[in-house]
C-alpha cells in the first residue's frame, strides 16, 4: 500500500515539473521567410535551469498560422519586428529542455509591452 501511495505522489509531482508547454511569450530575436526565432529562456527559467538565459526558441510560421497585433486584428509576418513581444501557441507542445527547440505556430499574437 505505501507504495502505490509513492508512486501516486511521484507521478504527481513529476507531471507539475513538466518541460513541455504548447504556448509562451518572448521577444523575438530574428525573423526569416518562414521561421521565428524566440526568446524562450523565461519560460526554461520556470523549471530547474534558473541559470540559463539565451535560449531561443525556433518557430515555423505556415499558411495556416494565425498572426493578430495587440488590438486583434489580423495581420501579416512583415508588420513583426526583432525586439517585439508576442504570444506564441503552439500546433504541438515542445520540449524546452530538449536541445533542439522548435514547433509550429498555430497563432501568433503581438503582446504590449
Amino acid at each position: 500500500m505505501n507504495f502505490r501511495k509513492t508512486l501516486i505522489v511521484t507521478l504527481i509531482l513529476l507531471s507539475g515539473c513538466s518541460s513541455q508547454t504548447n504556448f509562451f511569450i518572448g521577444n523575438i530575436l530574428s525573423i526569416n521567410e518562414d521561421t521565428l526565432s524566440i526568446n524562450c529562456t523565461e519560460l526554461l527559467n520556470k523549471g530547474e535551469n534558473a541559470d540559463d538565459y539565451g535560449i531561443d526558441c525556433n518557430i515555423f510560421i505556415t499558411e495556416d498560422t494565425q498572426l493578430f497585433d495587440e488590438n486583434g486584428e489580423s495581420i501579416s509576418v512583415d508588420y513583426l519586428s526583432e525586439g517585439e513581444s508576442v504570444k506564441v501557441n503552439l500546433e504541438d507542445k515542445i520540449d524546452v529542455n530538449h536541445a533542439q527547440r522548435e514547433g509550429i505556430a498555430k497563432q501568433i499574437i503581438k503582446v504590449e509591452e
